[in-house]
């Protein structure tokens, strides 16, 4: 599915394999998105002060 192993790899073998990219691209867009969340939460902070700032 992810590539083209060795010839010599058991369905158990390939399967663990395949869970174990799985896991690491999960792991990888888990922090990617956490990453979004705090820029957009930034962003609203910074747009609601600045609409609701009083400018003298």
């Amino acid at each position: 599915m992810y590539g083209h192993g060795p010839e010599g790899k058991t369905e158990e073998d390939r399967t663990n394999s395949q869970l174990t990219h799985l896991k690491t691209e999960n792991e990888i867009l888990k922090k990617y998105l956490k990453g979004v969340d705090k820029r957009i939460d930034l962003n609203l902070v910074g747009n609601l002060r600045r609409k609701y700032t009083v400018t003298k």
